[in-house]
């Protein structure tokens, strides 16, 4: 019988230690796992928080290239402003609107506000189309809005005169 005891207590121990193991295991997945899902929110949370100063967008250069007697001219994104290129930042501004329409869901938005409704009151390095996910409706006032950040190209409204895009922006 002292055999059984001691096998008893042996397996025991070793279920003991088994269990300390796992739980040991599973609560460093479980803290890694709350630890990475809040450190994304936080970034998340850092980036729309984070109010991106006009003075990086107006950074951007322009490039004048004459091509078989037409002029085009090319946006020279910033490395700065190149990394923040598909992620969501925050701007304020004024609404310019595009369309005459109580409700804007798409509308340019400028650091300064214009006074004359067919006047850019700034350089297209310093105005955003937005495009929201829920229409607002117009106003005079400064506002805060949050989306991603797309830098267009040649080929994507730089004819409008714009070289950003804020797309599925919210207003905070």
């Amino acid at each position: 019988m002292p055999h059984l005891k001691v096998r008893n207590r042996i397996a025991f121990l070793s279920i003991a230690i088994l269990l300390f193991f796992c739980s040991t295991y599973f609560s460093k997945s479980l803290i890694d796992t709350i630890y990475s899902n809040y450190t994304a929110m936080h970034e998340d949370l850092k980036r729309q928080l984070f109010i991106v100063p006009w003075s990086l967008l107006a950074q951007t250069h322009t490039l004048i290239k004459e091509i078989d007697h037409k002029t085009f001219i090319y946006p020279v994104y910033s490395d700065d402003l190149k990394k923040l290129e598909k992620t969501t930042i925050t701007l304020k501004g004024y609404m310019l609107p595009i369309m005459a329409r109580v409700k804007q869901d798409s509308f340019i938005l400028s650091p300064k506000a214009s006074s004359c409704p067919f006047c850019m009151p700034v350089g297209p390095n310093e105005l955003v189309i937005v495009q929201l996910e829920d229409p607002i409706k117009f106003t005079d006032e400064v506002i805060t809005v949050s989306g991603t950040l797309v830098l267009l190209k040649q080929d994507q409204d730089i004819g409008m005169g714009v070289f950003y895009r804020l797309i599925d922006a919210k207003i905070i």
